[in-house]
């Protein structure tokens, strides 16, 4: 796919833009990450307390954990999460209760990974309905269908004496 961006880096990549609020510059990418969007669609396995948590969420609704550390991890407010908040590292054992989070409904149980754009959610819509609404999909002429090419052998990118940084450079 070609679009302003891999023109102008001279790339024959696809280029992915996140986060979600960002989709309105749609005409610069090739394709969008929408992370928390699906995990609040119908057809996504999590529990309906994790949707609903995602629906009510506040433009304020998220936490960043680990500020001073790795991994950063943006959560969605909950008691747990505003407690880890306060701390310098948040110990990756806090996800141990995940299976109960995602399919338990257990809000607590885990931190409830998520975007920013939870304040920006304002219902449960099918996936269908999401990737129409999108901007990006309207300007492909197409939804689904426009991410079915298979990836090119060979495109990662070498070190900066090795070769080219840019995978899949045009010349």
């Amino acid at each position: 796919m070609v679009n302003r961006v891999t023109e102008l880096l001279g790339v024959d990549v696809p280029i992915v833009q996140a986060p979600m609020g960002w989709i309105a510059r749609s005409q610069l990418m090739s394709g969008v990450q929408m992370g928390t969007r699906m995990v609040s669609s119908a057809e996504s396995p999590v529990h309906a307390n994790w949707k609903d948590a995602i629906v009510a969420a506040a433009d304020t609704g998220t936490v960043f954990l680990n500020r001073h550390s790795k991994p950063g991890l943006r959560a969605l407010r909950t008691e747990r999460t505003s407690r880890l908040e306060r701390q310098d590292h948040v110990d990756l054992a806090e996800m141990a209760g995940f299976h109960q989070l995602y399919f338990g409904g257990d809000m607590e149980a885990a931190i409830p990974l998520s975007g920013q754009v939870a304040g920006r959610i304002e219902s449960v819509e099918p996936v269908a309905s999401i990737i129409e609404s999108c901007p990006l999909a309207r300007g492909l002429g197409h939804a689904a269908g426009a991410w079915g090419t298979s990836p090119r052998s060979g495109s990662r990118a070498t070190s900066r004496s090795g070769g080219s940084r840019w995978p899949g450079r045009r010349s």
